[in-house]
Formats: structure tokens, sequence, C-alpha cells
């Protein structure tokens, strides 16, 4: 039997379907006006030389290998075969196809199709809320959370690994929910599996869903409803279908797709192949000598208040409801919303029972977010049907004011909402990682070409991508000379592995900053005239001749 919310399938008008093709429209527009906003930032180069890579075994693969292709390594001996790029295939081959060469044009195809992936997870969680909850209005509130959640709403716009991956597992959770609720339909199988097949080949975490499911189906089969026999194609639609997905989706397993799939997990298991240091309460750490509650810290400073309020309150009634409300003909509401929460928390104990599976903020976790946003609602609704009055009204207007002052703050500092912490972190916001991934860089060397005068500019970098002016048009792109610090003019610099907001170089001087809250997320300095001079050999103004 279907299981919807009691309004899905509704003879009376749809005006909530209207207004959520409203909301999501709204989304797009918004997102098409914005996206050119945002600046190269660390991984954009790296994950398209990875897709060019796949692109060349793919051709490959169909008989014809574009010329400017054939210099790249072939994927079987690629040190990074292993990280796929399935979902990046569509902005590779519109390159391809078009023979873009213009490395603007290049990053912002790719940036506007990071958006597009993370707003068709928005529908996806939109229709996953709506099967989880009972009104329409848990589902709104539940796409706002995420759309105007900060954070995320920079980051759709050029973070194609982190966002894409949450993106991919959210479509995927859906499509897995949908399975399980309706009777398990082949069709469904096929899709599910799909789905999670694609989010596996970005990333190895996806394979606790793929996991999940089938747990999930045996504990409802054991159930007291399952006395008897359940057949074991639906195990085996779902099973075999994610994995000739995954082979299929991944190039790297063609050469070998029967070794390949124990390949990928021995790598990810095993995985240590970044050892940096990170910014945490104003101290440098390795990666592997990171506090134990660094993810923990990471949500309570830079998710919203109400947010952390609803999901205290949901994760409490969900522990107190677990295995309640079965759904006829189909598994358990509670069963799954306590499913979507063992996703969540499990990631989080593994990282601190083991400091070393994440790097640089909680990016890696991200994944967790909607499931966050999941237990949230569930402390929503409880307040507003199960609390006595006046909580009801109170919680309305809790996470009302949230989302309208999110709002407020994402205008008053765009583009740089990557670096917003809630009203508790702000106050420490320079005792952590601000802008790890540089994208500040892009507003900075603008500032710099309106007031530097000279061409070129000799630019240096401290902390950043030496690539930033990469996503300027190519005349401005001529203005710029980048060069060791020694020849430089000028250094410009984003504020990660950084703590406090008074940095200093040697021979410059800052001249220009910018700062959200009151943390500084990147700045430009100025060789001081002497630092010139003694390049040039020349006299300082002023200064008498030695």
């Amino acid at each position: 039997m279907r299981h919807r919310s009691s309004e899905v399938g509704s003879t009376t008008p749809n005006y909530p379907r209207i207004a959520a093709f409203l909301m999501f429209a709204m989304m797009f527009v918004i997102g098409a006006c914005v996206f050119r906003d945002y600046g190269y930032a660390t991984d954009d180069g790296a994950q398209h030389f990875k897709s060019l890579v796949a692109a060349k075994r793919i051709a490959a693969a169909f008989g014809h290998v574009p010329d400017h292709l054939e210099k790249l390594p072939d994927l079987d001996r690629y040190d990074e075969k292993y990280y796929g790029t399935a979902i990046q295939m569509v902005p590779t081959f519109v390159e391809i196809a078009f023979g873009a060469d213009s490395s603007r044009a290049i990053l912002l195809t790719r940036h506007f199709w990071t958006f597009l992936v993370y707003l068709a997870s928005l529908v996806c969680f939109y229709l996953l809320c709506l099967r989880l909850f009972p009104s329409r209005l848990y589902a709104f509130v539940g796409t706002l959370m995420l759309f105007l959640y900060p954070r995320f709403f920079a980051q759709s716009f050029y973070n194609i690994k982190d966002i894409v991956f949450c993106a991919l597992l959210t479509m995927a959770i859906y499509a897995c929910v949908v399975f399980l609720q309706e009777g398990r339909r082949t069709r469904h199988a096929l899709a599910a599996a799909f789905l999670t097949a694609l989010a596996a080949n970005s990333r190895f975490a996806a394979l606790a869903l793929f996991a999940g499911t089938l747990f999930l189906m045996a504990v409802e089969d054991a159930g007291p409803s399952g006395t008897e026999r359940k057949p074991l194609k639906p195990y085996l639609v779902y099973a075999l279908a994610f994995v000739a997905s995954f082979i299929v989706l991944t190039p790297a397993s063609w050469s070998n797709p029967l070794a390949f799939p124990f390949q990928y997990v021995t790598h990810f298991v095993g995985f240590d192949g970044w050892n940096g240091s990170m910014l945490f309460d104003g101290q440098l750490f390795r990666k592997d000598a990171m506090p134990r509650l660094y993810v923990p810290t990471w949500y309570v400073i830079s998710v919203p208040l109400a947010y952390l309020a609803f999901f205290i309150v949901g994760s409490f009634a969900l522990v107190k409801d677990a295995a309640s409300d079965r759904a006829p003909g189909g598994a358990p509401r509670n069963l799954i919303l306590c499913f979507l929460a063992a996703l969540f928390f499990l990631p989080i104990a593994a990282t601190i029972v083991h400091r070393g599976l994440l790097y640089i903020e909680w990016r890696h976790l991200y994944f967790t977010f909607p499931l966050f946003v999941i237990l949230a609602l569930a402390g929503l609704r409880f307040a507003i049907e199960r609390a006595p009055r006046p909580i009801p009204v109170i919680a309305l207007a809790v996470i009302s004011l949230s989302l309208v002052s999110q709002a407020l703050w994402i205008v008053r500092n765009h583009p740089y909402e990557y670096a917003y912490l809630n009203v508790v972190g702000r106050p420490l916001g320079d005792r952590f990682d601000r802008d790890y991934w540089g994208l500040s860089q892009k507003q900075l060397l603008t500032w710099l070409a309106d007031h530097a005068g000279q061409t070129p500019i000799k630019v240096a970098y401290v902390a950043g991508q030496p690539g930033s002016y990469l996503i300027f048009p190519e005349d401005m792109q001529k203005r710029f000379s980048i060069v060791d610090k020694d020849s430089a003019d000028f250094v410009v610099t984003s504020f990660q592995r950084i703590a406090g907001n008074d940095y200093r170089i040697d021979g410059f001087e800052e001249i220009h900053s910018i700062q959200v809250d009151g943390y500084k997320i990147g700045a430009v300095y100025k060789a001081h005239a002497e630092t010139t001079a003694a390049r040039s050999g020349a006299v300082p103004s002023g200064e008498p001749p030695r």
C-alpha cells in the first residue's frame, strides 16, 4: 500500500504544490543570479583534472580520444582513480563537446552544475519530508532550513565534492525510503540502487546507506508481522543493481570489474593520505591529534541555535516513539526515522573514536546535515503537535525568526556565507579556520586590480590558491603575475590555519581586509618601500644614501 501524507494525492486545489513549485523556482532564479559571485575553490582544479582523466577512459571505450585528452594519465594507472567523478561528467562532456578553453567558462559551468545537483536534492528532501511527516508544513520548513543555511548556500555553488555527495546521498535516501514504503517494487529497487551507486561513486560513506537499507528490510521482515516467508527478489534486485550500477558509473573498474569493488573498499578503509594541520580553538593540531569533540564543536558554533534546539527535542522524541506508527504495507515511519538517525549519529561517533577520519572543518560530514534537519523537524513536530500551549506558537515563531534572520544574514554578507558562525561561535571566529578554500581571494584580487594601478600586478600567496585569478575574464587575468613572496609587490591570503585577526608578514603591511562578523577571512598586503627598494637596489624616497 502506498504511504504518503494525507495531502498527497488530494482532490482539493493544488495550492500547496503550486507553492512548492514557486519555492523551487525562486531558488533556481536566486542561484542563476548569484553563482558567478563565488571564486576559485581549492579543489576546483584538482576535480576538473580528475574528471578529464575519467573522460579520457570513457572516450577510449568508445574508440576515440580527443587530442587534448591524450596527454592525460591513463585512469588505470592514476593514483586517484578511486575518487569517482560520475556526477561531474555532465559539465565535463559539455566542455569537451563545445571545445571550451576559457578557464572562466569551465569553472562557472561546473559551479552552476553543482548548484543544479544541490537544487535537485532539495526537491528530493522536500518529497522525503512529505513521507516522514504528516503535513506539508514540515516539508516546506525543512527545505528552507537547508536552503537558508548560510554555509550550504555558498558551498552549493562550488563544493563539487562534499556538497555534491551530500546532495547525491539525500537523493539516494529518498529513493530508498520510497523503495521500502512502496512494497519493494522492482522499479523502485532499481532507482534506489542506481542513486545509491551514484552516491558511492562520489564517496565511500554511501556504502552505509546500501548496507543499512538491506538491514532495514531484514529487520522489518523479522518483525511481528513477518511470520510468512518473505521473497528474496527485492534483496537480490537491489543488491545486484547496486553493484552493476556502481561498475558502470566507475570507469576505473572497467578493466577488472570483479576485483575493483574490493580494492575500492580496501583503499578507503585504510585511507591515511593526509595529515596536515587544522586550526581549532586558537591552536594548530595535526589530523591524528585533533580533539575528539572537533565535529560536535563545529556543529555547536556553526549551525543556527534554533536548529540545535529542535534537534535535541527531536532526538529525545524519536527515542521515546521508536518503532511506533506502523504504515500499512510499508516500513514503519519511526523505524525509518531511527534508521536515518543512525546514519547521522554513527559517522559522528566514528570521528570521535577515530580522530583521523576527516580534516578541515566538518566538510567530510556535510552529508549528515540533511539528516540533522530531519531530526530537528521531528523536534518541531513534537513542539507543535504534542506540547501544551503556548509552546506550539512559540516554536513556529522561533523557527520563522531563525529562517528570516538567516536570509538577512546571507543578503548582508554575500558572497561570504561560507564563513557563517552562529551567535555562540562569532566571538570565537578568529580561533577557527575561516576561508579554508580561498574563496575570498576573488574579491581581494578584484579590489587589488581596482587600486594597484600598475600592470602586471606582482602577487604572491601565503594561504590559498595561486589559481584564484582563473575565475576572471582573460583580460583581467593578464593584469596579474603570480610570483614568489620575495619578488611580489603584494601578498594575498585567506585566513586558514591563522589564529587571530592580526596576521603579519615580514616586509609587508596590510592595506585591505574582508571581515565577517568581526573576524577576518582574507587580506591584502603591500610590500614596504624599503623592501621594494632593497630588491631593486634603489633608495626609498626620503631616505639618505648609504
